[in-house]
Formats: C-alpha cells, sequence, structure tokens
C-alpha cells in the first residue's frame, strides 16, 4: 500500500493527509524530550529578570513598536503571553518553540512546492515528485541537529521567528511573480507587497537576520523566475539592487552596527572565514556540537587556516556561479548558505564569534539541495532515493534526540560542553551558578575558580563566586572579588550592589548604602538595590529614608514577597501597624511558602497582644522553616504569655538546640525559670 502511494503522482490532498501529519508528529516527537528542559544562558534575563514581560500591556502602547530594528518586540511579546499563561513553567515556553519550529518547517514544504512551479523547475523530469522532495527537505531541516539551540534553547525562538516570518515573506513573494507570469500586474500584486512588507518587519521584530530578506529574493528571482528565454527579468532585479543600495547607504551614515564587546571589526571578518568552514563541517556531518566553541580568532589573513578556508569559500562559490544554468538547486543551496550567513558572519561584529543556532535557516537550502540530488542520483530507481533520504533523516534523527537531552539542566548542557570546550571560561561559570543556584556551593567555587583562571577578565565569575564566598560568611574574601569585578568594569551595577550585601553583612553600614546609592545611580530602575538600601538604612534606624526606597522598590516591581515585606518591616518600625500587617499578608499571598512573612504576621498580633493569633501564624511558619530560629523564640514567648510553660519550654528548648547563645531564649527561660522557682520555694 505504502509503495503504492508513493509510485502514484501525489496530488494536493495526499500532501494535506500524508506529508504534513507526518512532518508535524515527528518533529513534535523528536523535540518532546525538550518540554522540561531547565532555563539556560540568556532565559535568565528574557525571561526569569525581565520586568518587561511580566505585563502584557508594556507592549500595547504604539510607541513600544516604533522602533523598526533591533527591538525584538514580537519576540518578547511572545515571552510575555508565555509569562501571562502559566508563569515560570518551562513547559509551555518549550512548547511554543517547538510549533514555531514545526510551522518553519511546513512553510519549508510550501516552499520547495512553489520552487517547482517556478519556470526552472516545472519542466524538470522530478517534477513528478515534487511533494516527496518537499516532504523530506522539510523533514531534514526539522530534524537536522544544527536545529537544536533554535528549539531547546528557549530564548532562541527569536530566531526560529525570524525565520518564520522570512520564510512567509520568500513565499508571498513567489506566489506575486508567479501570479504577476500569469496575470500581469493587478490589483493583488499590490497585497503582495503588503504582506511581504508586514511579514519582513515582524521577522525584524523577532531578530535582525531578516535584513538579509532582500538578497535572497533577488536569489530567488536569479536561479528560478527567469523568463522563457531563460534569462532573469533584470527590471525588477534592478528595482531591488536600488532599494538595498539605498538602505545600506543610510547603515553607512549611522556607522555599521558593532555589538557591545565584540572584537575589531577586521579581526572579526578574518575569524568568520574559518566560522564558514565550520558551519558547513557541521552542516553535513553534526557532531562534537556544543554552544561556547573554544574558537581562535584570525588576526591575519595569512594565517594557514584562514587561507585555506578562503580558498574552500572561494571554490564553492565559484561552484555555485558555474551551477546557475545545469544544477540550480546546487547555486541555490550556496547562495542562500552565504545570504542566511551574510548579517552575522560577515563585517558586522558580534560578541560571540560562533554560535549553532546561527545555521538554522541555512539548512533550509542545504536539506532542499540534498532531497532533490539525492532523487536525482537515484532517478532510475527511485525506492532507493527515499531508502537513502529515509536513512539520513532517522539517523539525523536520533543524533537530535540524543542531543536535546544534554539540555536538560546546568549540569548536562555544561559538563558536556566542557568536555569539548575545556579552555573556554564560560562553561565554567555557567556550571558553577548551575550549582549555586542549587545552594551546592562546595561544586559552585572550583567551577567559577577555574572561569576565573581562564579568563581574568571575565567579571561574572567574580561576582558569582563573590556570592558564593558571602553565602557561606567569607565577607573578606567576597569584598575582594567584587572589588577586582568593579575594578575590570566599573559600569557593573550588580558588582555594586554585591558589595554593598557584603559590607552589610560585616556592619559597614556606611559603604553598604554608598554602593547601593551607586548601583542605583547606574540604573535607576535597579529595584533589588532599593530593596536592599532600605534593609540597610533600617539597620541604621533611618526609618523614613528606608520607607521611601522599600516603595521604590515595589514601584517597578511588584510581584516579589521579600519587597513586600521588607516595606511591612519599615511600616512595623514606624509604629504603622495596619499598613505592615497588609504589607505581610500580600507577601504570603504572592508566595504562600515564604516563612519571613508568616512570622511577620505573627510578629504584628503579638505586638498587639493577640497571642493566640500570633501563635497560629508562628507555627505555620515553623511548619515551613522547621530550623528559623525566630519562629520557635517568638512562638515561645506567646505561650508563655497565655501561661502554656511547657510547649513555652520547648520552643526554648530547640531555640538553645539551633543556637546555644541566643540571648532573647536565655532571657526568657530565666524569666521562666525564676518565676517557676518562686512558686515553688513559696509553697
Amino acid at each position: 500500500m505504502k509503495n503504492n502511494l508513493i509510485k502514484k503522482k501525489p496530488g494536493v490532498s495526499n500532501a494535506r493527509f500524508i506529508y504534513l501529519p507526518l512532518i508535524i508528529v515527528l518533529t513534535f516527537l523528536i523535540y518532546s524530550n525538550t518540554l522540561d528542559n531547565e532555563f539556560q544562558l540568556d532565559d535568565n534575563h528574557v525571561v526569569l529578570n525581565n520586568e518587561k514581560i511580566i505585563d502584557l500591556n508594556n507592549f500595547a502602547h504604539i510607541k513600544a513598536w516604533q522602533r523598526l530594528t533591533f527591538s525584538r518586540q514580537f519576540a518578547y511579546l511572545t515571552v510575555a503571553a508565555n509569562y501571562a499563561i502559566h508563569g515560570y513553567e518551562v513547559f509551555g515556553y518549550h512548547l511554543f518553540n517547538i510549533v514555531v519550529h514545526i510551522i518553519n518547517a511546513l512553510l519549508v514544504f510550501r516552499l520547495v512546492l512553489l520552487l517547482f512551479c517556478t519556470h526552472v523547475l516545472q519542466a524538470h523530469r522530478l517534477n513528478e515528485y515534487k511533494f516527496q522532495i518537499a516532504f523530506f527537505s522539510a523533514l531534514l531541516f526539522a530534524v537536522h541537529p544544527v536545529q537544536i539551540q533554535a528549539v531547546a534553547y528557549i530564548t532562541q525562538r527569536m530566531v526560529s521567528l525570524a525565520v518564520l516570518f522570512y520564510l512567509v515573506s520568500v513565499i508571498l513573494y513567489l506566489m506575486m511573480r508567479l501570479k504577476m507570469n500569469a496575470e500581469g500586474i493587478n490589483s493583488k500584486t499590490i497585497l503582495y507587497l503588503v504582506g511581504i512588507f508586514i511579514s519582513f518587519q515582524m521577522g525584524n521584530y523577532s531578530k535582525e537576520i531578516t535584513a538579509s530578506l532582500p538578497l535572497a529574493l533577488i536569489l530567488i528571482e536569479t536561479i528560478f523566475i527567469r523568463k522563457p528565454s531563460g534569462k532573469p527579468d533584470f527590471k525588477i532585479i534592478s528595482l531591488m539592487l536600488v532599494g538595498i543600495a539605498i538602505v545600506f547607504a543610510a547603515v553607512l551614515l549611522k556607522g555599521l552596527p558593532k555589538q557591545s564587546g565584540s572584537v575589531d571589526r577586521d579581526i572579526y571578518f578574518l575569524t568568520q572565514l574559518n566560522v564558514l568552514t565550520t558551519y558547513l563541517r557541521i552542516t553535513f556531518l553534526p557532531v562534537n556540537l556544543h554552544v561556547f566553541y573554544d574558537y581562535r580568532l584570525s588576526e591575519s589573513f595569512f594565517q594557514l587556516k584562514t587561507i585555506f578556508s578562503t580558498l574552500l569559500l572561494a571554490t564553492i562559490l565559484a561552484t555555485g556561479i558555474f551551477s546557475y544554468k545545469k544544477h540550480p538547486v546546487v547555486s541555490f543551496a550556496i547562495f542562500w548558505f552565504f545570504i542566511t550567513q551574510i548579517i552575522e558572519s560577515s563585517i558586522f561584529p558580534l560578541q560571540y564569534v560562533i554560535f549553532e543556532y546561527r545555521l538554522y535557516p541555512s539548512i533550509i537550502g542545504f536539506s532542499f539541495a540534498v532531497s532533490f540530488y539525492t532523487l536525482y542520483f537515484f532517478r532510475g530507481k527511485i525506492q532507493y532515493g527515499y531508502s537513502a533520504l529515509a536513512i539520513i533523516t532517522i539517523l539525523l534523527s536520533v543524533v537530535t534526540y540524543h542531543e536535546n537531552n544534554k539540555w536538560q539542566n546546568g549540569g548536562t548542557l555544561w559538563e558536556n560542553n566542557i568536555a569539548k570546550a575545556p579552555k573556554h571560561a564560560k562553561p565554567y561559570n555557567y556550571l558553577g551558578h548551575y550549582f549555586l543556584y542549587k545552594g551546592e556551593y562546595n561544586k559552585a567555587l572550583p567551577n567559577f575558580t577555574r572561569s576565573i583562571e581562564l579568563d581574568s577578565t571575565y567579571t561574572d565569575p567574580l561576582n558569582h563566586r563573590g556570592i558564593v564566598f558571602k553565602e557561606t560568611g567569607r565577607f573578606r574574601e567576597a569584598l575582594n572579588d567584587f572589588n577586582k569585578a568593579i575594578e575590570i568594569n566599573p559600569g557593573n551595577k550588580m558588582s555594586f550592589n554585591n558589595r554593598g550585601y557584603a559590607y552589610q553583612a560585616l556592619g559597614e553600614y556606611g559603604k553598604a548604602v554608598v554602593d547601593f546609592k551607586k548601583a542605583i545611580e547606574l540604573y535607576p530602575e535597579y529595584h533589588n538595590a532599593m530593596k536592599n538600601l532600605s534593609v540597610v538604612l533600617q539597620k541604621m534606624n533611618q526609618f523614613e529614608e528606608a520607607l521611601n526606597y522599600a516603595k521604590a522598590a515595589i514601584y517597578f516591581e511588584d510581584k516579589i514577597a521579600d519587597y513586600f515585606n521588607n516595606r511591612g518591616n519599615a511600616f512595623y518600625s514606624l509604629g504603622i501597624l495596619d499598613s505592615a500587617e497588609a504589607d505581610f499578608k500580600y507577601a504570603v499571598q504572592l508566595d504562600p511558602k515564604y516563612y519571613r512573612g508568616w512570622n511577620n504576621i505573627g510578629v504584628v498580633y503579638m505586638k498587639l497582644g493577640k497571642y493566640d493569633e500570633a501563635i497560629n501564624y508562628f507555627s505555620k511558619t515553623i511548619e515551613l522553616k522547621n530550623n528559623f530560629i525566630d519562629a520557635y523564640f517568638n512562638r515561645a514567648y506567646c505561650l508563655y504569655n497565655t501561661r502554656r510553660i511547657t510547649p513555652a519550654l520547648q520552643d526554648l528548648q530547640k531555640c538553645f538546640e539551633l543556637d546555644s547563645s541566643h540571648q532573647g531564649a536565655r532571657s526568657l527561660y530565666q524569666k521562666i525559670f525564676d518565676e517557676y522557682s518562686g512558686k515553688t520555694s513559696g509553697k
């Protein structure tokens, strides 16, 4: 039955009811093991610490969309929609990424079918197998292992979304040109142009790689949409080239883009000659894949590797030129690769010279060429061609499914990266951060130290190791790391905030205040520094100023329980108990497991002499945190005041177990002992 379906020339209905569901199901299954993977890398600031995404209203104003480039507004909007639906549950974020990837695979299927409707491929001998070629092109695109970063890495939906709109634009252009060839220019042409422009701009709102779209359209026009004479329509190509020239001139007037922290433009360009050869290698042989490559910069064209890479790339480009007439699909795949890499692998320096997700759009041309020429090679025995493509698809799928597992958590991802790039500082820092987040300080510390050894100018591991020292009571060592981080980068707000916290722990409140205020000066919306400043001001008995900073922190971030707890403390210190109680209760509403909030509600009731109500809140605190000494002492005090001496003594005993020198517990115990002894001697 299967053979009959393949031998028949499938129609649109077959494509709809056989090929498309297969693409959807197989792609979903291959990436199904990413659905519970943890947040990684830039997910920390794109999702977890991004204030913009917590309110969809941030995207409701036209002003938010006025910046047409370098905004990524639509990509952030999708993250905000995820957050609005399910908060920080990873499942929904990963499901969205997979769905976008599936849509892109379906768009590849549609693109290939449209290419077979063009003048060049319509009469080709493989036209009768266009549905099978489109099917395998879509599948190879979907399952290729280098696509993993764009799917499993939540933040890189920016790439897959940009490619989605890129493909929509190309498809609309093809539909418009085919319509123009059949019917001439009419009102529908304008609609197609509007659709192309909107899709192009939505791509810009996702990631800047869509800037290469005009070149891709020229490629389509030149390779496939030719006149009956075999020549391209140079009028249309000329118009597009004029448009590109105007845009590029405008860019030159503003200055060529250069990402902060990147190398010099000439070094970046020379290094990209080598990077492109690496991209070609992992496209054809996707092994030894990882996130951060220990990649050597090329500082001179005359380095042997750079010369070899240049010759190889020149040969490939020449092949693309000379294949133009006889093998248009080869020519298309070659030039598509270079066009889709022209933004990130040319003269626009980025902080990182190589990342696998940058290959995401390039795999489209590769997949089409592999599918096309496999069937072309086996055109006499087409079944062998189907078998070969099926084997390639299965092998790539197995590799992808296996590689997906490495993205499960920071441990699996960065240990794998360290094994493949042991001299790169960043994987050690990220592995250390993974252990820091888990509270495994003994494992985090050596990784941060190794990262610092490999790159002494890298401030992240200095800050992170300082946090480990701070959390383990080694405050002077923490200060040393924070001082070094500030010396390297005096504009890093986080370093000042961290150092202020260390000064606070050492009781050097004046210095802490200076650092927290410096952090806020560097970033006026730095709500965590505002909260920390409020805390230290309370310790200095400057309650009015402390309350002002507590209010400011909540103004910028009103979803953090600790911030409301802090403002409640300021109100309590000023004797405004009703406001304090309201803040403490809102803190536990935001986070029902926030034990400090429950304890502080009890403290308010204790202050009001409502001991029974207070006991309930202290008991709730102990239920959540059974080693929180304040709750045991507070409950003991309330029990004593309601004359329940035995349970009060039991709570005091627990205080002594946790801290044998607890002065409050000792005083209360002595008071109870004196009263009890006096009653006994009186008898």
